[in-house]
């Protein structure tokens, strides 16, 4: 009697890790590419705003006679949130990175599912649709044309 309320204990057991890794697998969402794109977008934009600050402090310091500390010193603070700026998008894009690490590794990951040739029916039926459009366009176009009379 242990020995058959052991097994089932054991299957039951199985079971239910089967069923929760399927059930995870199924669930599992790779990171938004628009998001990282948009991510790694406001990192060069901060890149560059740190370099036009640091470049426009350098000018100041040059022509101090023609600015205000308060000026100075505002261009200053622009500058140091530009950096906490790019810190905090780097510290998002890093814990994307370590929540999917397979997918940041994967050749496919910056790739189109359309540059796969992988086409759904809506968007064949679309295609399709712009194509008969196009063939009516020029088939309409020989109406204007003069008809032979022989």
């Amino acid at each position: 009697m242990t020995t058959k309320l052991f097994k089932f204990k054991y299957q039951l057991l199985l079971a239910c890790l089967l069923f929760a890794f399927q059930n995870f697998a199924q669930t599992y969402t790779p990171p938004s590419q628009e998001r990282v794109s948009q991510l790694i977008d406001q990192i060069n934009e901060c890149k560059s705003n740190i370099n036009e600050l640091e470049e426009r402090i350098n000018y100041m310091e040059e022509n101090a006679s023609a600015y205000t500390l308060a000026q100075y010193n505002e261009v200053k603070a622009l500058l140091n949130d530009s950096k906490k700026c790019k810190n905090a998008i780097k510290k998002e894009l890093e814990s994307i990175r370590k929540d999917y690490p397979g997918w940041f590794n994967s050749p496919n990951a910056t790739m189109s599912i359309r540059s796969h040739g992988f086409t759904s029916p809506r968007e064949l039926q679309e295609l399709l649709s712009e194509i008969q459009q196009k063939i009516d366009d020029l088939l309409d176009g020989f109406d204007d044309l003069v008809k032979p009379e022989h």
